[in-house]
């Protein structure tokens, strides 16, 4: 965590825990670090979110529920969607409960936010962030350029067909900060 006294985390916190915890677990073979990971995951995995998978960028651990509604896959999101893989894959595909998530996400912001512009443009594809009530915003800082390779990369570790949009991703330079 940040060292913030809040007890608020951002999303990208709450995944890069699940790795190290489970790494330092796996090298201490002392199962409590997962364990404790695990219940976070355990609990966001409950949740009944509209769009499935998509997750908001701040979460209070004292009452275990979301502050936010914005979600982004840019600044303190990108390490959640990424980690849950990873995460997948450390376990050497074992824990399906990761895969599951991370697969809903993906496919969630392929339905909700992407978005094709431009008619002579069939290959362009805009990824959004969501807003407040759920208002895409088109804006993109320079963590959401990694989606591409995160796409890429899970084409070829999962096989799905679900994620065809990978090869075709381009972040228009344009929008970014």
């Amino acid at each position: 965590m940040s060292g913030r006294s809040d007890r608020k985390v951002n999303l990208a916190e709450i995944g890069t825990l699940q790795l190290e915890f489970h790494r330092l677990s796996q090298l201490t073979r002392d199962p409590t670090y997962a364990q404790i990971a695990q219940k976070i995951i355990t609990k966001l995995d409950a949740l009944h979110l509209d769009p499935p998978g998509l997750y908001p960028l701040l979460f209070d651990m004292e009452t275990k529920k979301f502050v936010s509604e914005a979600v982004s896959f840019g600044a303190m999101g990108d390490s959640f969607y990424e980690y849950l893989l990873k995460r997948y894959l450390l376990t050497n595909k074992t824990e399906d409960q990761y895969r599951r998530m991370y697969e809903e996400s993906i496919d969630s912001l392929h339905k909700h936010l992407v978005e094709q512009r431009g008619p002579r443009h069939d290959n362009i594809f805009l990824l959004a962030e969501l807003g407040i009530s759920g208002h895409p915003l088109y804006r993109m800082d320079h963590l959401v350029r990694n989606i591409k390779a995160l796409t890429k990369y899970t084409w070829h570790v999962l096989s799905q067909g679900c994620l065809a949009l990978a090869p075709y991703l381009l972040i228009d330079q344009k929008t970014c900060c």
